[in-house]
């Protein structure tokens, strides 16, 4: 859904989802989970606001921090993945990183507290507390450390239609691609697009 220059990705399935976003970052977006976020994202940062589960795989870009919105917290990272799961019972959201550093902090009250989390680490934040609480991964933390499944989109194509490549890169990200369908449906193509950003891709 396409609104005021914000892109907002549903998954409105029983299976998770991977959602693609122009920097090469890719989301894994659990069922019933949603991301919101700027369609080119900023020029000195990427903002996304998270409802629900989700991994996230952050693409590198020193100069862009990535921010994540979620709830009454926000994680902010350079390059990193890690996963996010808010209990709809409790409230309470836990942070586990796998690769990279993490910083959390409340994004409520006027101290902001930040806790820096790296591979095996967890935070989980108690909305009536408002208290984020840091450890180490433990057995029972263990499967929420592991990377959600999800069907991956093929950006490999052999002698495929251009107009094939646009409807799959239209389905990756999300973002909507005019062209004339006439003109292209013709041109066929060879071609391996894996870690490009999606403007490499196009």
């Amino acid at each position: 859904i396409l609104k005021n220059n914000t892109l907002k990705r549903l998954n409105g399935t029983n299976e998770n989802r991977v959602a693609y976003l122009v920097d090469g970052t890719k989301v894994t977006l659990q069922p019933g989970a949603s991301i919101s976020y700027p369609v080119f994202l900023q020029k000195d940062k990427r903002v996304v606001y998270l409802t629900g589960d989700a991994f996230f795989d952050v693409a590198k870009d020193a100069t862009k921090p990535f921010f994540v919105y979620t709830n009454d917290i926000v994680l902010r990272v350079l390059g990193t993945s890690f996963n996010v799961s808010n209990n709809k019972n409790t409230g309470n959201i836990t942070v586990i990183v796998k690769t990279g550093k993490v910083s959390v902090y409340n994004n409520t009250g006027l101290h902001k507290a930040e806790y820096i989390l790296t591979p095996n680490q967890l935070i989980t934040y108690t909305p009536q507390s408002r208290r984020i609480i840091k450890s180490d991964l433990d057995s029972a933390h263990t499967q929420l450390g592991d990377t959600p499944e999800a069907p991956a989109i093929s950006f490999k194509f052999e002698e495929a239609p251009v107009s094939k490549i646009f409807e799959t890169l239209e389905a990756g990200y999300g973002i909507r691609i005019n062209f004339d369908q006439d003109a292209f449906s013709r041109c066929m193509v060879t071609t391996s697009l894996t870690d490009e950003a999606f403007e490499e891709k196009l």
